[in-house]
Formats: C-alpha cells, structure tokens, sequence
C-alpha cells in the first residue's frame, strides 16, 4: 500500500470513526484547517498539545483488549497524521 492509499482511508474515516471512539471513551484525531486535534466525547475538541498534556496526566492506562486495539488504531492514525509517535 503506498501513501495515497493510506491517505484516501484516512479521508474515508469520517463522524463514523469519531463515533467508535467516543463509543469506547477514547478522543478521536483528525485534521482541521491543517491541524491536529483531538475531539473527546460530548463534542470538545483540544488542540494536539493540550491532549500531550491530559494523556501525560492520565499515566498508565488499563485497558480491555477491545479498547486498548482501539486506542492502537487511533494512535497510528495519529502516526501517519503527524509523522510522529502517538501520546
């Protein structure tokens, strides 16, 4: 798969992709206006380092199998958004 695939999925994961994560307590990421940011549940979205912030705050989380494959697949969108490691 070359980058234009990757980057064609990640447009295709559009409210739907939000939704699941708010489904299993997670923020989602996406681009707005060129930026990153994280939309937690109930519609609040943070900029890219305040998120750093809660998540560093947050420490270890313990996760279900489900969730924590989730948070994986949000944090590698993440990686391929930001080119850097996910928080």
């Amino acid at each position: 798969m070359d980058f234009e695939d990757i980057w064609n999925k990640l447009c295709g994961m559009g409210r739907q992709a939000i939704e699941d994560a708010h489904a299993r307590g997670l923020p989602a990421v996406y681009l707005r206006d060129g930026e990153i940011v994280w939309e937690y549940s109930r519609g609040e979205v943070v900029s890219d380092e305040e998120h750093h912030r809660r998540r560093a705050a947050e420490g270890d989380v313990d996760d279900s199998p489900e969730k924590a494959d989730f948070r994986r697949r949000i944090s590698n969108r993440y990686e391929l958004l930001s080119g850097r490691n996910a928080p």
